[in-house]
């Protein structure tokens, strides 16, 4: 019920009919594997170790041409919106490089950092697409979801 509940769109009223539960049932059970998901989600995303994040370091350099990058992380609510976006003002995120803003002076060089970190950082909305695409609930989802991508997870 839960895996169903998360590729489609149903109502609680329409899983109940389908898996012949009450809606009070589906939604104890939705909300119980969701907390038990979190619960143990700690265990299976984790952190690059050191020899990941060179590996990472190394391909990011070739997909964009930035040094010293380990990941990409971006946030949305999942109706997609780092590397990162603008919404991540660099006095806040220091650790994030961002693109520059766009307010039509900016340099040759401005314009090439900023294609190189667009480069970088499609590899974690392309993941935010796959994701949206095999569990449909995402796609009407108003929580904020907040994730990093980095090729070793």
């Amino acid at each position: 019920m839960f895996l169903w509940y998360l590729a489609n769109q149903n109502s609680f009223r329409e899983l109940s009919d389908k898996f012949d539960v009450s809606q009070g049932a589906a939604h104890k059970v939705i909300v119980e594997v969701l907390d038990l998901t979190c619960l143990l989600a700690s265990s299976f995303i984790t952190w690059p170790t050191h020899c990941e994040k060179r590996t990472n370091a190394v391909l990011f350099r070739r997909a964009c041409g930035i040094d010293g990058i380990v990941g990409a992380i971006d946030g949305c609510h999942i109706r997609i919106q780092l590397l990162g976006d603008t919404a991540y003002i660099a006095q806040t995120y220091p650790f994030i490089i961002t693109p520059k803003r766009d307010n039509g002076a900016l340099t040759v060089d401005d314009q090439q950092l900023n294609a190189r970190i667009s480069r970088g950082r499609v590899v974690v909305e392309q993941a935010f697409g796959r994701l949206k695409c095999k569990w449909r609930r995402l796609r009407i989802c108003q929580t904020p979801v907040w994730t990093s991508w980095s090729r070793s997870l």
